[in-house]
């Protein structure tokens, strides 16, 4: 655990971590910007802490895209039974299990797994399912909800950017024919930032809208799917409503 926390502080990290001896990680990102992460935990445990507080030893957790491993951290820190990581980046996985030998965490594991490709049935349900800071670097976002509602068992909790709604009426194949629309997706362009840690691996991105985004999750099967409020002080794009956390359960 020494040795991993040498490590550590040796690089420069994606999140501030403050590892068991009480050092803290240096970040490479600016300090009004590390804010997201405090703002992103405080939501999460203030819809997961009613629900499994106080028994939170019989809680199975996968995140997706964990990149280097806080979030999940966090839950296994609770006492989850059992904490899965995944993340398409190998060098994320590799930092992510450095942390985990770092705090000594037996109930936390890490693996390598590409959203893209993976397959619900090769790791099963579980209780909690983040994807926090995915949905809106994906090609194919619907396919990731779409695994996401297969993984989750009580509660799944989407963070994401959003872009403006479109609503309303479309001609669907003629004139006369007309469809209503539920929502938009923006196609981002991220082709320049394929390279950074924290982008697209594909460089298409469609971001949803939060119309968009709750109609998608409801028709893929959630029963309910609920905008978490953000906290007083949340980070600057939550308080203005251009960044939101879902939570949509399976009751």
């Amino acid at each position: 655990m020494r040795d991993a926390e040498e490590k550590i502080l040796g690089k420069k990290w994606f999140y501030r971590f403050r590892l068991p001896s009480g050092r803290e990680t240096e970040t490479y990102i600016p300090p009004h910007i590390v804010e997201i992460h405090d703002t992103r935990l405080a939501m999460m445990f203030a819809a997961l802490d009613p629900l499994f507080g106080g028994r939170w030893a019989d809680v199975s957790c996968i995140d997706v895209a964990c990149h280097e491993g806080f979030f999940a951290l966090q839950l296994a820190a609770k006492g989850c039974r059992k904490v899965l990581g995944v993340d398409a980046r190998e060098e994320h996985v590799r930092d992510a299990k450095l942390i985990r030998a770092a705090y000594g965490c037996r109930n936390l594991e890490f693996r390598r797994a590409d959203v893209r490709t993976m397959e619900a049935k090769e790791f099963g349900a579980f209780d909690v399912v983040l994807m926090l800071g995915l949905v809106y670097h994906l090609e194919n976002p619907v396919g990731a909800l779409a695994l996401a509602r297969a993984l989750t068992k009580r509660v799944c909790l989407i963070e994401t950017q959003v872009v403006p709604n479109l609503t309303g009426l479309t001609d669907w194949g003629n004139y006369q024919a007309q469809k209503e629309m539920h929502g938009s997706f923006a196609i981002i362009d991220e082709t320049e930032e394929i390279a950074a840690p924290e982008s697209s691996v594909s460089g298409i991105s469609l971001c949803p809208s939060k119309d968009g985004l709750l109609w998608v999750m409801r028709r893929l099967g959630f029963s309910r799917v609920e905008v978490l409020p953000p906290p007083e002080g949340a980070y600057e794009q939550f308080a203005a409503g251009k960044r939101i956390m879902v939570a949509g359960f399976v009751d």
